[in-house]
C-alpha cells in the first residue's frame, strides 16, 4: 500500500498520470456510442483488424478491392461500407502491379478511378517498407517506429486519413514476430495513427508455415501467422482461405472483441481474376466451361507469387530444376513449404502454372555449370518476368556473371518433360 510519506501527491493534477480514469456512474444517462464498423460489421473503427491468408490465396486483391469501395461508399461483396478516405500501404507490390490491379478492379466493379483516387491514397512502399524496427539501446533491445513511421503519420494526419490498409505485417514489421511486448507495441503504433481521426486499421499477414503446409488440408481455423502474439494483440481477425477444388474462397470471421462474429463469406474469383465477387453457396452446378475457365484464371492468379518466390531461391543462389523430375530440386519441392505458397495448389497445377509462364516468356531455362563442372538448368525470369512482379529490369553492366557460356547445341530443354 502507498503512504503519503512515499512522496506521492495524492490531489495531484490527473495529467500527470499515465493513466486514464473513466467515468461509469453515467452509463445509463449518457450511454456510449455503438460500435460501429468500416465494412458490415467485420472490421471495427478504433482497432486493428487482422487478416491472415495463405500466400496467393487473394488477400492484397482483397484489400485492393476493399479500398476502392471505402473511398467511394460502395457497398462491397454485398455488404454495406462507411465511406472514408482510405490509405493504402503497399510493401509488397510496386507501382505497375498497383495500376494493373487497380485497372481491373474499376473495370470489373463499374467503378470511375478518378472518383476513387479523390479518397483513396496509393502508397508503393517497397523501397521503403518498414516501419517497426528493433534497435538496441545500452545493450537492451526493443522495438520503435521508423523514420517511415512517423512520415506515413504526418501524412495521414496531413490528409485526414481514417481507413489504414497495410499490406503486409511481414515486410512492415523488423523485429522479432514472436516477441509478445514487439508485436503489441507496433499494432498498437498503427493504431493510433488513425485514432485522433476515429479510424480502423486492417493489416494483412502470411499464416505460418506449420499452416501452409497443411494448406486446404489443415485443421486450424484460426489462421495464425508467426505467433499467436498477433492474434491475441489484434482485437477484430479475419482468415481467407481456399475451400474445395475450385479455387472458391471463405472469408471467416474468427475473432470480434467488440460484438458477435459474423458468418463466414463465400467467394470465388471473377472469371478473368479481376477482381473477387460474393458467391451463393447453394449454386453448385458449375458447367464444365466455366470449371476450365475459372481454373485457367486461377492459373493466371498464381503466376505473380510463384514467380516471385523462384526469382527469390534464384537471387539467393539456390538453383530451381527445370525438370520436374528432378527429386528434391523441382519447383514444387522446392517451393511448397514456403508461406508465399498459394493454398492447396498440388504439384500438377503448380507444373501448370509454370508452364503458362514459359511460353508466356516470363521464364526461361538458364544452363548454368554445377560444382562438380557438369551443365544443368535452371528457372530465370526474364526481363518481362521482372516487370511482371514489379521490379526493376538491370542494366546490362549490372547483370551478375552466374556460370560460363555453354553452346547452344549443349542446351538441354528439360523444360519440355514438364
Amino acid at each position: 500500500m502507498v503512504s503519503f510519506d512515499d512522496g506521492i501527491d495524492p490531489e495531484s493534477d490527473e495529467q500527470d498520470s499515465s493513466f486514464k480514469r473513466v467515468s461509469i456512474a453515467d452509463v445509463f444517462s449518457n450511454p456510449p456510442e455503438p460500435q460501429s464498423y468500416i465494412w458490415g460489421e467485420r472490421i471495427p473503427f478504433d482497432a486493428l483488424t487482422l487478416l491472415a491468408a495463405h500466400g496467393g490465396t487473394g488477400k492484397s486483391l482483397f484489400a485492393m478491392q476493399l479500398a476502392a469501395h471505402t473511398s467511394s461508399g460502395r457497398s462491397f461483396l454485398g455488404l454495406e461500407t462507411e465511406k472514408i478516405k482510405t490509405l493504402f500501404f503497399s510493401a509488397e507490390d510496386s507501382t505497375n502491379t498497383i495500376r494493373r490491379r487497380y485497372a481491373a478492379i474499376c473495370g470489373a466493379d463499374g467503378i470511375n478511378p478518378a472518383e476513387v483516387e479523390r479518397n483513396l491514397i496509393v502508397l508503393d512502399a517497397t523501397d521503403a517498407p518498414c516501419l517497426f524496427h528493433e534497435v538496441i539501446t545500452t545493450g537492451v533491445r526493443k522495438g520503435e517506429p521508423t523514420e517511415h513511421y512517423a512520415e506515413l503519420k504526418y501524412l495521414i494526419e496531413t490528409e485526414g486519413v481514417g481507413f489504414l490498409i497495410v499490406d503486409n505485417a511481414s515486410d512492415s514489421f523488423g523485429a522479432n514476430p514472436i516477441d509478445r511486448q514487439a508485436v503489441t507495441k507496433f499494432i498498437r503504433a498503427l493504431v493510433r495513427l488513425v485514432r485522433d481521426a476515429g479510424g480502423a486499421v486492417l493489416l494483412l499477414s502470411h499464416v505460418n508455415k506449420v499452416t501452409a503446409r497443411n494448406s486446404n488440408k489443415q485443421t486450424d481455423s484460426e489462421g495464425y501467422a508467426d505467433s499467436a502474439a498477433w492474434h491475441n494483440a489484434a482485437r477484430s481477425r479475419l482468415f481467407l482461405n481456399v475451400v474445395g477444388n475450385n479455387g472458391n474462397l471463405s472469408l471467416e470471421h474468427v475473432k470480434n472483441n467488440y460484438g458477435k462474429k459474423q458468418p463466414p463469406l463465400k467467394l470465388a474469383f471473377r472469371i478473368d481474376g479481376s477482381s473477387l465477387q460474393a458467391i451463393d453457396t447453394e449454386q453448385n452446378g458449375e458447367s464444365e466451361a466455366n470449371s476450365a475457365a475459372a481454373n485457367a484464371m486461377c492459373r493466371m492468379w498464381h503466376r505473380e507469387p510463384i514467380l516471385k518466390m523462384i526469382h527469390e531461391f534464384y537471387m539467393r543462389g539456390e538453383n530451381i530444376s527445370v525438370s520436374p523430375n528432378s527429386p528434391s530440386t523441382n519447383v514444387y519441392s522446392m517451393l511448397k513449404t514456403e508461406s508465399t505458397y498459394p493454398a492447396g495448389l498440388i504439384k500438377a497445377e503448380c507444373l501448370a502454372v509454370v508452364r503458362d509462364c514459359q511460353r508466356e516468356g516470363l521464364i526461361i531455362s538458364e544452363t548454368y555449370k554445377k560444382p562438380d563442372r557438369h551443365n544443368a538448368e535452371r528457372w530465370a525470369l526474364t526481363d518481362k518476368g521482372l516487370q511482371f512482379i514489379g521490379l526493376p529490369v538491370p542494366k546490362a553492366e549490372q547483370v551478375m556473371e552466374t556460370s560460363e557460356e555453354v553452346a547452344p547445341e549443349e542446351n538441354i530443354a528439360e523444360a519440355e518433360n514438364i
